[in-house]
């Protein structure tokens, strides 16, 4: 996506800061577009999606890899463990 202004371009990413209130304990003014401000950590996040109550810090740009890699453990663990115990219930002996 483009801007033209006053017949130039500008691509869209030519302002990557936005001007926020400042936030409170942080006093940030200038924070990249799509940062919010994470009221239990008390910081600005880029991109934040949500607080993790599991591990005490916010899922946000920084560790979008580390969170996707912790589900897809999760999610295998979940079916192995499921796999290896589930003929023990169907055994009625």
């Amino acid at each position: 996506h483009s801007q033209v202004q006053n017949g130039q371009h500008h691509p869209a990413t030519a302002t990557p800061y936005i001007m926020l209130p400042p936030r409170p304990k942080t006093g940030l003014e200038w924070q990249p577009k799509r940062t919010q401000y994470c009221k239990i950590c008390e910081t600005a996040v880029p991109y934040l999606d949500h607080h993790c109550p599991f591990t005490g810090n916010c899922a946000g740009m920084r560790n979008y890899s580390n969170f996707y890699v912790g589900l897809l453990y999760g999610v295998v663990g979940l079916a192995y463990a499921s796999v290896i115990t589930l003929p023990y219930f169907f055994d009625c002996d």
